[in-house]
């Protein structure tokens, strides 16, 4: 999860990166940084197709990624939590340098 600062004042985002494609399949933006905002930005990718049954979703360490909302909802559609250790900085910088890239190849007007 990431935030921008607007002229409306901090906007968050989450985003789901299919780590094979580097392909951002989900994402799903708020004035709340709220555990919904995961879950719908891991549905978003499930509508879309994007998510195998059985999949396994690698999420952050914050506490809308350990939420029970989101437990319950990647149950729902078979997605498999991963959480690692603490301290996985080559994990951390290679979601950082995706979201990094997905910005970059972004269209935005």
């Amino acid at each position: 999860m990431t935030y921008v600062k607007t002229a409306a004042g901090w906007l968050y985002l989450a985003v789901v990166i299919d780590l094979c494609t580097r392909m951002v399949v989900g994402w799903s933006m708020d004035g709340n940084m709220r555990a919904a905002l995961v879950v719908d930005a891991l549905k978003m990718a499930w509508h879309r197709g994007y998510v195998a049954w059985n999949a396994i979703f690698h999420p952050d360490r914050g506490s809308q990624y350990t939420s029970l909302l989101l437990a319950a909802a990647a149950a729902a559609i078979g997605v498999r939590l991963s959480a690692g250790l603490d301290g996985l900085l080559p994990r951390q910088r290679r979601g950082r340098g995706l979201l990094l890239d997905a910005w970059k190849r972004a269209r935005l007007p």
